[in-house]
Formats: structure tokens, sequence, C-alpha cells
């Protein structure tokens, strides 16, 4: 996994804990203000529906990180995919290119190694173009 996408994941962890925080603080001080007009409730009742909320936030924030990395997999996929894609039609175009070179040079008068030195080819390879080149 890349750096990239580790702080991506780390940044979402993180505000999802924030987003629990700030709705288990905004349930406490809600839950302090009504108890004048809401009979008292025993022990049970209240540690219950708080634990509750956050249980369900929590199951939220980790659906939503299962997605976001399902998702970002997906991504990194395709870009493999294309990047292969791009590196052999580099590959490809290189030996072209190549190839034209030494076609250029036999046509020249350069010998096998010659051409072979100039462009990196082994000396068969330069012989075999310089000898169906020449002309």
């Amino acid at each position: 996994m890349t750096l990239s996408a580790a702080a991506i994941i780390l940044a979402v962890f993180v505000s999802g804990l924030a987003l629990i925080v700030l709705g288990w603080r905004a349930n406490r001080s809600a839950t302090a203000m009504v108890p004048a007009l809401n009979p008292p409730l025993d022990e049970v009742d209240m540690v219950a529906g708080p634990v509750d909320q956050v249980e369900a936030i929590s199951l939220r924030v980790a659906e939503l990180l299962q997605d976001h990395e399902r998702r970002m997999t997906e991504v990194l996929t395709q870009m493999r995919e294309d990047i292969s894609g791009l590196k052999s039609d580099v590959e490809w175009l290189a030996g072209e290119r190549m190839i034209e070179q030494a076609i250029a040079l036999a046509q020249n008068g350069s010998d096998a190694d010659e051409i072979g030195q100039e462009l990196g080819m082994s000396r068969d390879q330069a012989a075999t173009i310089s000898l169906f080149r020449k002309h």
C-alpha cells in the first residue's frame, strides 16, 4: 500500500473517530438538558442508549472504511493495468526507434560492431540488421 493510500485511510479513520466523539458529546449534553422533561431513567437505560449509538456509528464507520479500501484497491488495480500497457507501448516504440537507427547506420556503411556499440545491441542483432538493410 502506498504512503498516500495509508494517509487517506488514516485520515478517514481519525475523522470517523472525531465524529464518534462529537456524537457522544452531543448525546451527553442533550441527555443532561432533558432530565427535567423526562422521568428519570434507570442506569441500564442510560448506559444502553449511548452505547448503542456509539456502536452503530462505529459499525457505519467500519463499513465506510471497507468501502473506501475496496474502491482504492480497484483504482490501484486499474492504474497498474494502465501503467503495464503504457510500459509495453514504450518498449515497443523504443525497439522500433532502435531498429530504425540501426537501419540508418547500416545504410550509411557502419559495420555490425559499430551499430552494436552505438545502440547497445548484441553483435548478432546488429549483423542481421546490417545484412538485410544495407541496400
